[in-house]
């Protein structure tokens, strides 16, 4: 359940600074930069936990080991993503602190904010297509062949 704290985290911090900004209000814009932090926090030990996951579920019928190499990739690029926002986050907090409003840097963590919620939604969406079939591209892989051999057999009858 902890992977998907960096996910909806990231959506609801995004939420809640661009209500924030949209209503001139500081103290949601914080929340959300505190938000962002957290989800940052939690993000590292969700990606770390990736390897003994692999492990508990490649051995698994119906598993790909293609979606689980493409998760992986997209994991390491949406860990960095978040991580770059709650960095900006934190130096936009410091800049509430020292009372000093910076525009450019709200332009900055909103884009970044924007990016790694895409990123760990995507990344997401491929890490449920490891286990559920039914949500996967209707692409047959040789490894779903050698795991499903009713696969091979439909693909024999076409």
């Amino acid at each position: 359940m902890l992977n998907h704290i960096p996910i909806l985290g990231s959506l609801f911090a995004l939420c809640l600074l661009l209500y924030g900004l949209i209503r001139k209000n500081s103290s949601l814009e914080q929340a959300g930069l505190v938000a962002f932090v957290i989800a940052g926090i939690f993000a590292l030990p969700v990606f770390f936990s990736g390897e003994k996951a692999e492990d508990a579920v490649q051995h698994l019928a119906g598993v790909s080991e293609l979606y689980i190499e493409e998760h992986e990739d997209l994991g390491l690029i949406a860990l960095w993503a978040v991580l770059c926002t709650a960095a900006l986050s934190l130096v936009g907090l410091y800049a509430y602190f020292i009372q000093k409003r910076i525009v450019a840097l709200r332009s900055g963590i909103v884009i970044a904010a924007v990016a790694s919620v895409g990123l760990m939604t995507l990344t997401g969406s491929h890490g449920g297509k490891i286990r559920h079939s039914e949500i996967r591209e209707s692409i047959v892989t040789p490894q779903d062949i050698q795991d499903n051999p009713e696969q091979k057999e439909a693909l024999d009858e076409d």
